[in-house]
């Protein structure tokens, strides 16, 4: 994956968001990764993959009979701290 500095991000925007379509860039500020670029076909192809990812645990938890009801599930959703 390559790098560049926000600064050059900057001024060089519209190459950088170029680059970003054949390959992942990383957007650096103060020497520490501070976003990822990736292009719109590769975020489909993560999210579809995440998708197929939980669709398959829920059919092994099926499978197993290890799921929760809806009540549990929206208290424990509740009960996730975000830290926002």
């Amino acid at each position: 994956m390559n790098s560049v500095d926000v600064t050059l991000f900057k001024t060089e925007s519209a190459k950088i968001l170029k680059r970003a379509q054949k390959e992942a860039i990383t957007v650096l500020q103060d020497g520490k990764p501070e976003a990822v670029m990736i292009s719109p076909e590769l975020y489909e192809h993560y999210e579809k993959l995440e998708d197929a990812y939980w669709a398959k645990k829920v059919a092994q938890r099926r499978t197993e009979g290890h799921y929760l009801s809806h009540e549990e599930s929206l208290s424990a959703l509740k009960s996730i701290d975000l830290g926002e």
